[in-house]
């Protein structure tokens, strides 16, 4: 996988961005997905993201990187990160 990301959440929102891991560039186009609710964000040009609104609680966030990104096939990874808002 290549792609890493950076979490941070404040009063009920997830912020971020996705990097390739060899060389934390940012992702462009990179689809970011709380599995435990239907919140579904793109990173923009510079792999960055916003998922509002979500209540206190753990989630399972999933990072799928756009097809023909460097690295290859497209390629899900998955970060369960707890966060309080």
């Amino acid at each position: 996988m290549h792609a890493a990301v950076a979490l941070t959440a404040n009063d009920g929102d997830l912020k971020g961005r996705v990097l390739r891991s060899r060389d934390s560039q940012p992702i462009a186009d990179a689809d970011v997905r709380v599995s435990e609710k239907d919140a579904k964000k793109t990173t923009n040009a510079h792999g960055a993201f916003e998922i509002e609104d979500l209540a206190p609680g753990t989630y399972m966030v999933i990072v799928t990187p756009p097809s023909g990104s460097p690295g290859g096939a497209r390629d899900s990874q998955s970060w369960p990160r707890p966060f309080c808002a």
